[in-house]
């Protein structure tokens, strides 16, 4: 039902579920002190969303991918192989000291790309919440002119261990967040 109210209201800036004031006094003293703010955020999302770009992993097929294509790593497989039973346990050892670190390398580059795509369009990318996951704004022109290179950029994920995913439109709490940040009695706040 929140959710529902929240994407009826246009623009919307909405606070997270279950946040409170104190009473209406206080909503409307950091309402006044923000006017402006709230204003210019509003005006931004008339007409746009919060879109969800997630990269999601399946650290098995990650796994393989890194293996035949990392040099270092492609490389320790293929002693492991041709070792004996002890010298290919410890080299097995190294390989799951390597993988987290390179893992995350291969994360961190995809989304790399995955923003350039976003740079490349003209969308506003907000401060990322999660790793491997950004959100946008965008209406629905915008995300329409997108959604090839999107397509194009998941199509060339294939086989690498990780899968991209476009999700909503959501209200734009990630929006609405950043924008709380920036206000120093919220951050006082526990």
């Amino acid at each position: 039902a929140h959710h529902a109210v929240i994407m009826a209201a246009t623009p919307c800036l909405p606070f997270a579920f279950g946040a409170l004031f104190s009473g209406t006094a206080p909503l409307l003293d950091w309402a006044a002190r923000r006017g402006a703010d709230l204003a210019e955020a509003l005006e931004r999302l008339d007409g746009r969303a919060e879109w969800s770009l997630q990269l999601e992993a399946e650290p098995e097929a990650q796994d393989a991918h890194l293996c035949a294509t990392a040099p270092e790593l492609a490389a320790l497989r293929q002693r492991i192989d041709g070792a004996g039973p002890g010298t290919a346990f410890l080299l097995r050892r190294r390989l799951e000291q390597l993988l987290p670190g390179a893992r995350h390398a291969h994360l961190a580059g995809a989304v790399e790309a995955l923003a350039g795509l976003v740079e490349e369009a003209g969308l506003e990318r907000l401060p990322e919440a999660l790793p491997g996951r950004l959100s946008i704004l965008a209406d629905d022109d915008a995300l329409a002119a997108l959604r090839p290179a999107l397509e194009e950029f998941g199509e060339a994920l294939a086989g690498t261990g990780l899968a991209l995913r476009l999700s909503g439109p959501w209200p734009a709490y990630g929006f609405a967040r950043a924008l709380l940040a920036q206000d120093p009695v919220a951050e006082a706040r526990p």
